[in-house]
């Protein structure tokens, strides 16, 4: 029926992707919510999402649809929900034959400008999500939290704690491919035996929290 009202033939809707895709979350990012007068702070993961597409005239004609049908708005070429309250909780655009997603309109925006996304560095898991289909990475030096944490932690004190019971950890990684899964989980002190870390981790968070 969908092909019928687009007037383009079945087979191309049905290959209007080519079926290569990526999911991300590339920064945190704080939320702030008027809540009767208090602001509510929270923090929101940027998701970002990108699929190559095959017919960008067909995506085209599917995105006129969903505009006309009253559910999504379009404005300088980015598509939203449309909403009565609030801002939309997603975004999409496409540009140069690719299908952009992301609940972060700065995300889209830079894609239609012609930026491109955040990608990780050499030392933010940039070989495992390379090589490998599946992949998670997350840093864990405590200092690159340091603003987020301000805003998420009202004691300072509370924050100290904390931060002393992670200030032993560097980054922990997990991929998965056709030869099975693996799990890294590394220190910031590379002379110490990693057992004996852990331990000592839990012996000073013991200390810290009590």
């Amino acid at each position: 029926r969908l092909a019928s009202e687009l007037n383009v033939p079945k087979d191309d809707l049905i290959n209007v992707f080519s079926g290569k895709a990526t999911v991300s979350v590339s920064d945190i990012k704080i939320s702030e919510e008027d809540l009767y007068g208090y602001t509510k702070t929270s923090p929101v993961p940027v998701v970002n999402f990108w699929a190559e597409v095959n017919r960008m005239d067909v995506a085209k004609n599917l995105m006129n649809q969903i505009t006309s049908s009253g559910k999504f708005e379009e404005l300088n070429g980015i598509y939203y929900e449309k909403t009565d309250y609030g801002k939309p909780e997603y975004y999409f655009c496409l540009s140069n034959n690719s299908l952009f997603f992301s609940n972060d309109i700065e995300s889209v925006q830079a894609q239609l400008s012609g930026s491109k996304w955040k990608t990780p560095g050499s030392n933010s898991g940039k070989d495992i999500a390379s090589n490998n289909p599946i992949a998670f990475f997350a840093n864990l030096q405590v200092k690159k939290y340091d603003d987020l944490a301000k805003n998420l932690i009202p004691s300072s004190a509370e924050w100290r704690r904390l931060r002393g019971v992670l200030s032993g950890f560097k980054s922990i990684s997990a991929s998965y491919n056709s030869q099975g899964y693996q799990m890294d989980l590394r220190f910031s002190e590379k002379q110490v035996n990693s057992l004996k870390r852990i331990f000592m981790i839990i012996d000073e968070a013991y200390n810290e929290l009590s």
